[in-house]
Parts: C-alpha cells; structure tokens; sequence
C-alpha cells in the first residue's frame, strides 16, 4: 500500500463449489495495527517535539511586547503600526543600532529591544536611509486571545497528525503526519531568542515550511485515499524544484553577508511554485471527487474537498481583496488562518473513518453547510467593503467594531431572503423512502413463520432499494446455507455463478466475526481497500466484487444466524445511501420479528424433540430386559444408564434351550437419539441371529453383515457399534464368547487372579469380510465376570481426569467378593461420586457369579 506494500496477515477460506475467498463489512472500529514499522514510531515524536515548540512560542509571544508591525523579507507591509513615517515597500536595516539580517531575527530585536523603550529603526526608501521611531507596546487582551486559539489550532492539528499515524502504519499516514506538522507549525506562533544560530535555524524553518508544504500535500492527494505505489519520476518532478529553492535560500541565509536581493527573487519563484502545485493539488482532488471509475472513494473525497474548501477558501478570498484595497483592514481577515484546521480534520476524517454510510451523510451535510457559510461570508464581505468606502473614516477600535456590526446588520438584512432559496437537503425524507417494505419491516403485518417472512419481505425491499436480487444465508454448524433467493425478472444483473450460494458455504473467520459481532448492515460497495483490508482480510473485497454483494445485514436468532445479502442497484451505480440509512433504522423491528418467530419455532422444534424423546425413550426401554434372569445357582445383574434422555448402550438376556444363558452388551457410537436408532437395528439383528441357537462367532458375523449394508442409508453412514455376545451353560460352567470392540471383559477368579477375555473381532459395522472367533472359558464358584462399556472408564471429573481402567480394576479386586447387587449399587455410587457435575457417559455393566451351594 502505498510506497510500500501493506502485508495483511494470511488467511485461508475453505469455500465448497468455489475458489477460496473473503466477505466484507463497514461498520466497527478500527484495530491498532500490532506491527508497526520503526520509522513510524520515530515520526510520532515529531507531533509531540512540535508541540513543545508551540507552547514555548506561545509563552513568548505573551510575555514580550510586539510592534505592531508587519514585514517580509525585511520590508514593511501594508497594515496597522504606530509610526505614520513607515511606507510599505521600507526595507528594514537596523534595529536599535543592530543589522537585521531577516525577518526572524527583526522580529526577535523588536521583541526584546522593546523592553527598554521605543525602538530606533534605519529603514531606505527609494535609496535614501532613514530613521524612525516604532512605539512598542505589549500584546492586547484581544491579540493575546487570537494567538491563544491559533495555539491551539495548532495544536488541535498536531493531535490529528498524530492520532492517524497511532491508528494506520502506511506511506500514506506518514505522508498526513507530515503535512499536519507543517500545518501546524504554520498556525502556532514561533519563539525569538536572540542567539545567532537559532536565528538562522528559525529562519530557515520558516522558508522550509512555505516551500514543502505544496509539494507534500500535492503527494498525498495522489496517493489519497487509494494509496497505490508512483512512478519515482512524479515524485520526483514534485521534490526537485523545492530542494533547488531550498539549497539556494540555505546557502544565501548561511554564506552570504548580505542575501536579501537573493531571497527576495527566490520567494517570488517559490511562491509562484507553491501557487502552481496548490492548483495542481486542487485539480487532482477535484478528478478523483467526480470520476467515474474510483465511485467508492466518492463519498470520502467529497468531505475532503469540503474541508479544503473551507480552509482555503477564505484564505484566497482575503488575499484578493487584499490586494484590491492594499490600504484597507478587513476586521475577519485575521481569523482566517484558523480556518486552515477544518483541512486536516476533514483529511483524517477521510483516512481513518470506517462507517462510510456515516461518513456520506457527513459530507452532504457538510457540502450544504459549507455552501451556506460561503454565501453568508460572501455577503458580509462585500457589506464591509462597501462600507468602508462610503462610510465615514473612524479611527482607533471603536470606530472599527461599530463598521463591522453594521456590516453584520446589512449581511443578515440579505441572508434571510437568500438562505431561503438554498437547499437544505439534496434527499427527500425518510417518510418517503421505502414505502412497500415498510409496513413488513415495522412488524404492522403478522406472520406466524419465519419463512413467511423472509420470502415476504424479500420482493417489496428489493424493490424499494432498486435491487437486483436477495438472498438470504443461514447459519448452522456446518456453515452458511441458502435459506430463500429473489430475483428481479426484468434486471439485468442476475445472479451469476460465482454469486449463487452453493449447498455449503464456509465464510472467512474475520468478516463472520463482524457479522455475528457487530450485527449491523455492511455496504460492501463503499469498502475502501485499506479499511477492509485490515479489518477483513486482503481478500475481502475482491471476494464480494466478484459476486456482486453490495449490501449485508446481520440478524441475531438465538442458536443461529441470518444474513441478508443484496445485489447491485440496478438503476444507479450504487444503492442510495439515503436508502440504507433508512433501512438501518428500520432494521431493528425487522430483527425483533426475526427473533420472536425464531424463538417461537424453536420452542415449538423443542417440545416436538421432547415428545420424540419421550417415545424413544419408552421404546428403548421395552427392548431392555425389565430385570435381571433368576437361575438357580447363578447371581447375575445388569444395569444401564443413560448420559442422555436415550443412549446408544445395548443390554440383553436370552434364555435359549438346554438351560444356557445368552449375555449381550452394546455400544453404540454417539449418545442421544442417533446412537439409540442405530442400537435399536443392532438389538433386532441380534434377536433374529441368536434365536437360530448359532455358535457366538456366526452371530456377531451375521450382526456384522447386516450394520455394513444398512451404512447404505444416509441416515447411518460412518456409524458402527461395538458388541460383547457370551453363551453360559449354568451346568458346566463353560462361557462361549466373541467381543467386537468392547473394553475386554475381566474373569476375576475367587483366587485372586484376573483373566482377560479377549477372542473376537473388530467393530461391527466397518467391513462386510470381517472375521471373528469364538473364546471359551470355564467359571468356577465363586468367580466373578465382569463385562462392560466404555463409559465406565471414560467417566470424568470436573478436571477432566479420566476414571481408568486401573483404578477400577483395583476397586474391583477389593470389592469382588460382595453381594452382586451390592456390588454393582456401589460401583455405580463411586462413578457418579467420581464425576460430580461433569457430563457422563453412557454406563452399562453385567455382573455374574456361579454359586450353587
């Protein structure tokens, strides 16, 4: 950016069905950039040094007596002074007997030579010498009141500069720092100490400051507010003749003895100079203001030439009737210098403002204002000098306020009649905007669906604001969604490919940040490329271009998020900004019916998921055994519980011929409704396969071939379970096994041993071919199985430690020789006693022991 490249930290858009890109918005604050460059933190001394020298030339104009005496490269100017023998055109060579060598070593002599009495000046006129005594007197309360607000103009200016360059690191802020140093140093009055090298230093400031200031502003209105890279030749075609002027007076104030002739000739080219490249700043500003091509800049540069206006408009007016009535005093003409500030304070307006709607309105208000005051001071002006010329001569200062009141009273006299016919506004009131959408944004029609009013308010707003098409994007946890589209039949800007919203569309972080942050409406299209590239990326706008997203507004839902966006206006280069500020206002009657039917949908949505929850509930529950089988000489329990209303864990008990015993444990992925639907299919195959009386392995196998082909519904895809199927004959005490994944089940031996079952295979669900073999172990009296789920070990603590498979198999060994419904009451008590308020897994266990005495 600039002179030097602006590097935006590095993004990454992931965007489905189209290359990755940014989105954009206008509204918020800017962020301070974290790396800023050195030279930049060294140009902020330069603001605070300045004003340090402001206030010390301050104090010294109030404390030393002034002559009241205006003069320019040691000649007397045309003005008030209180020594009727001076002429303007004198050329000044002693003070008191001491050479003035230039106009700030003068005035320093006056100053303080002023202290013991009146002064003894040699002036030559028309090649004669003469002397002439200048009373000198101490600053009135009135003049000390004039270099009070021109100190503080200047400074006012110098806290811009430096409020800008602590917001933005770029040429371009580099560029305003400089020229509100410059400006400043201008308005501020200057200290006169006496010392010779201070003197020349102080003189050559001042010749600095006439000659860089023309060539400095005309580089920053080429850069504004764009703030592209120039040819070094253009810049260099605008330094060189200042650094010529500059090295030529340099050397006459430090090497010649006698370098008046030489500055007198030097200052008249430089000043026709600076008159050139100031028309040549005007011209270029007042291009950029009115072309075609840049119509986002529009509004910004429309401000700053209105703040150039104002402070250079009065400026050059005072100068040509200066220069008509050499001889007159103008009471307003000393004000006019103040009106330099509104010209940094409209350029930092421009630089640093981010809501551009606002910035907009601004200038317009501003361009009316500034239209208002001219008249008003045009007027008064000429009231004043008309009369001056046919009044009556007044002398001393009561004279000349009783000519300016009269002047005041004939401006007004003229003013009424004339402001009347001045446009007060260049938009017509809000009443009249949006007519068709305003009732539906107001909420003055009822509408029971959040559908209804979507697809109700998009054609009557579309049309109000002359838009091609809407569309509006829904936020869920997967990304942005298209909600509702409208398009104008008869635009001409249709939606194109790039613009059309794809199944899924995943938003760069920062913009979605100032979308779901600031909820408020985004003018895409009067983004300027610094302002979005800092707050929202360096593809941001580049990214709405090529989709045609002009406007987008922001709706908060509760759980979700609504974004409008608008197309491009198809009866003018850019939406009314009249219109948007309108439809801002609105927007929060819109976003209050966005927020009642959505909650409104979703209580309803979450009573229907209650009720489903119920159901499922109580159908899960009828597939679970209602309590554990009574065999003789066999102790067995089984519980499950649920981390949710429903869970996705699997409990059963099947009583087959011959006596034998059928335990079953399931688990599936996930918790709730999904993992219980899933379960469900698992416990049907599992019935079907186990009632044929088939080995252990065959039935997993066949569960298996089963969850593999229904992964065709996409309601189970990427889902498997996890399952344990034992076969006990209560007789022999032999347990026929197969485990699909579930945590190894534990045969804990009445002698203190722990035996491992681990024959099975892999998860049922992952692939059709999977094989799985049968175990076989022989339970004794007294032995413990212990078979389970994951949810047991998984179990948390408020500090998200894990239960874990060792500790529960120490609880286990102390405990095993309890009753098993004691038991397992326990187990579950020091689980949920471990886990406290932290979520939960879902459990289940079945415990098993053979006592048959």
């Amino acid at each position: 950016m600039g002179l030097r490249k602006h590097q935006a930290p590095h993004e990454s858009f992931p965007l489905t069905g189209a290359p990755p890109q940014v989105q954009i918005g206008y509204m918020g604050l800017l962020t301070t950039v974290k790396k800023r460059s050195f030279r930049s933190l060294v140009l902020q001394i330069l603001p605070i040094l300045a004003a340090f020298l402001a206030l010390w030339g301050l104090q010294d104009r109030l404390h030393y007596p002034d002559p009241d005496l205006r003069i320019h490269s040691l000649r007397i100017l045309p003005g008030l002074h209180s020594s009727p023998e001076l002429h303007p055109e004198d050329r000044l060579l002693s003070v008191n007997g001491i050479i003035a060598r230039g106009d700030v070593q003068a005035r320093s002599l006056m100053a303080h030579q002023g202290l013991k009495g009146p002064l003894q000046l040699k002036v030559e006129r028309d090649g004669a010498v003469l002397e002439v005594t200048q009373v000198v007197a101490f600053l009135s309360p009135t003049k000390k009141a004039y270099w009070v607000l021109r100190s503080l103009a200047g400074l006012l200016v110098l806290l811009t500069g430096w409020m800008v360059i602590r917001r933005r690191d770029d040429p371009l802020a580099e560029l305003f720092l400089l020229l509100c140093v410059l400006l400043g140093s201008l308005l501020v009055p200057q200290a006169r100490p006496l010392a010779a090298p201070w003197i020349l230093l102080l003189e050559l400031k001042s010749d600095l400051l006439s000659l860089l200031l023309p060539p400095l502003f005309l580089h920053f209105i080429i850069l504004f507010p764009e703030s592209r890279p120039r040819s070094r030749r253009l810049i260099g075609l605008i330094y060189i003749p200042t650094l010529i002027w500059t090295l030529l007076g340099s050397f006459g104030v430090f090497f010649l003895e006698d370098s008046l002739g030489l500055q007198y000739s030097l200052e008249k080219i430089a000043g026709l100079h600076a008159a050139l490249l100031m028309i040549c700043s005007l011209a270029v500003l007042l291009v950029k203001t009115f072309r075609k091509g840049r119509r986002r800049e529009r509004y910004r540069l429309r401000l700053v030439l209105t703040g150039g206006l104002i402070g250079f408009f009065p400026l050059l007016l005072f100068q040509i009737l200066h220069q008509l009535f050499p001889h007159q005093v103008l009471s307003a003409a000393a004000s006019t210098p103040l009106f330099l500030v509104f010209l940094p304070i409209s350029f930092a307006y421009g630089i640093m403002i981010q809501d551009l709607l606002y910035l907009q309105r601004r200038a317009e208000l501003a361009g009316r204002q500034i239209l208002r005051a001219a008249v008003f001071l045009i007027i008064f002006l000429a009231m004043e000098t008309l009369v001056l010329k046919i009044g009556p001569e007044t002398e001393g200062w009561m004279g000349g306020l009783f000519m300016a009141l009269l002047a005041v009273v004939l401006t007004l006299l003229l003013w009424f009649p004339v402001s009347k016919r001045l446009p007060e506004s260049g938009q017509g009131s809000e009443t009249e905007a949006l007519p068709r959408s305003r009732p539906i944004l107001q909420g003055q029609q009822g509408f029971h669906h959040l559908a209804d009013l979507i697809e109700s308010v998009s054609s009557p707003l579309c049309e109000d604001m002359e838009s091609s098409w809407a569309i509006w994007l829904v936020k869920s946890e997967e990304g942005w969604k298209e909600m509702h589209r409208w398009e104008d039949p008869q635009a001409k800007d249709r939606l194109s490919q790039q613009s059309s919203v794809f199944p899924l569309l995943t938003m760069p972080g920062r913009l979605e940040k100032r979308l779901l942050e600031k909820r408020q409406v985004l003018a895409a299209e009067l983004w300027d490329p610094y302002w979005s590239r800092s707050l929202l990326g360096s593809r941001a706008q580049q990214f709405c271009q090529e989709r045609d997203w002009s406007l987008l507004f922001s709706f908060p839902t509760g759980r979700e998020q609504l974004l409008l966006v608008l197309g491009p206006c198809r009866k003018a280069p850019l939406h009314s900004p009249h219109r948007v500020a309108v439809l801002q206002d609105l927007l929060p009657s819109l976003a209050l019916q966005i927020q009642n039917l959505s909650m409104i949908e979703r209580l309803a949505r979450e009573e229907a998921l209650d009720h489903e929850l119920k159901v499922a509930r109580k159908i899960q529950e009828s597939i679970l055994p209602k309590a554990s089988p009574q065999i003789p000489g066999v102790e067995i329990l089984g519980k499950t519980f649920s981390g949710r209303e429903v869970g996705g864990d699997y409990l059963d008990f099947l009583e087959l011929s011959g006596g034998r015993l059928g335990l079953a444990l399931g688990d599936a992925t996930g918790m709730g409704i999904p993992a219980a639907l899933l379960m469900a299919g698992v416990a049907q195959s599992f019935r079907a396969m186990a009632s044929s009386d088939r080995p252990v392995s065959e039935v997993l196998q066949g569960m298996n071939v089963d969850m593999v082909r229904s992964s065709s519904d996409p309601q189970f895809q990427g889902f498997f379970a996890a399952f344990f199927y034992g076969l006990l004959d209560p007789g022999t005490g032999l347990l026929s096994f197969c485990n699909a994944g579930m945590p190894t089940p534990w045969l804990l031996r009445r002698e203190g041993i722990v035996e491992r079952l681990h024959r099975g295979g892999p998860l049922l669900g992952i692939q059709e071919d999977g094989h799985f073999q049968e175990g076989r172990v022989r339970l004794n009296e007294g032995d413990l199985l212990f078979i389970r789920s994951d949810g047991l070990e998984e179990q948390e603590d408020e500090e998200g430690e894990l239960f874990g498979e060792d500790r529960l198999l120490d609880w286990m060994k102390i405990n095993q020789n309890r009753p098993i419904d004691e038991l397992g009451e326990e187990l579950i008590a020091v689980i949920e006693n471990f886990a406290g308020k932290a979520s939960k897994d879902d459990i289940s266990l079945i415990l098993l022991r053979l006592n048959r005495s």
